[in-house]
């Protein structure tokens, strides 16, 4: 039957937590209207694109806060540049873990699953504030998880208005709250104006072509015996310690497998040192390269270095 715009008119939807409105604690009696498999925001998000702009009839109904942890769901937008097809997902924010409800323990497993998906992470700061120790404890898990990341510096149109010199002033905060890692590009933007988008699209350009990197098995090894002539390796007891060659994984950013004698000589430091070089001489800066080391099973060391 159509709907009477006369008449008041309770709706329950339900995207996760069960099967839909007849599950629902306050109202189990209720007739389920209908059975989707596409989220609310999905069904949404379309009517806004097919109306253009929404000017909602009950302005006093909506709220907007730039407070973190107020989204829930990571939403989900594909777009197309440059030939390429891409899926943008924008994640809840992220709260401290002391101060997390309910449903931003929710919001924050659903950005945890995000980020463990994405190939490319925006890290997106306030210009004008500049990182935070929380931005620093999201940045360790988008570590952790191996995953590129980009530092968008965004508000900056109102940066630039606010703070004198703002750019050297946001990338001296970078350094100072990210000092464990600098190794990371940054677009300065403005969602108001536009400013920097097409930098950063273009940074998912970029991004995507060091993330598909493959090197050759010859080019990788003629470089790597180089590099390991200019720092040799540590000894492991009363043994020189021999690598045999340097192989590329199938894995995305990039990751290779050096071949050793004794594999656990090889310190944090010395594989920071051969990740280093890898990155100047292929020129992937700003990827999050990972080394490991795995014993050889050739007995001889003839064609070790």
């Amino acid at each position: 039957q159509p709907l009477d715009p006369a008449r008041d008119y309770v709706v329950a939807t339900n995207d996760y937590r069960a099967a839909g409105g007849g599950d629902l604690i306050d109202v189990g009696d209720a007739e389920l209207m209908q059975d989707c498999l596409r989220a609310n925001f999905d069904l949404l998000m379309d009517h806004v694109r097919r109306a253009g702009t929404v000017a909602p009839q009950r302005p006093d109904v909506w709220h907007f806060t730039p407070m973190p942890g107020t989204t829930v769901d990571s939403v989900e937008v594909p777009f197309e540049y440059g030939d390429h097809q891409f899926t943008l997902v924008d994640t809840a924010g992220l709260r401290k873990n002391n101060r997390q409800e309910d449903l931003e323990i929710v919001a924050a497993f659903k950005t945890n699953e995000a980020i463990r998906r994405a190939d490319l992470l925006f890290l997106v700061i306030d210009s004008a504030m500049g990182p935070t120790e929380q931005d620093a404890k999201i940045l360790q898990k988008i570590l952790e998880a191996h995953k590129m990341v980009v530092v968008v510096a965004n508000k900056s149109d109102l940066a630039k208005q606010q703070v004198e010199g703002y750019r050297d002033f946001f990338r001296s905060k970078i350094e100072d709250v990210f000092h464990f890692n600098l190794d990371m590009p940054i677009v300065f933007t403005s969602a108001a104006s536009g400013m920097g988008i097409n930098q950063l699209l273009e940074m998912v350009l970029w991004a995507k072509q060091k993330i598909e990197t493959r090197i050759s098995t010859v080019d990788l090894n003629t470089f790597f015996f180089q590099a390991i002539r200019m720092a040799p390796a540590p000894i492991w007891g009363n043994s020189n310690v021999k690598f045999y060659y340097l192989t590329q994984t199938h894995q995305k950013p990039p990751a290779f497998i050096a071949f050793a004698n004794y594999p656990e000589a090889i310190d944090q430091a010395y594989r920071r040192f051969l990740i280093h070089q890898i990155k100047q001489q292929f020129d992937l800066k700003g990827v999050p390269l990972r080394l490991f080391v795995m014993k050889s099973r050739s007995k001889s060391g003839s064609n070790g270095t």
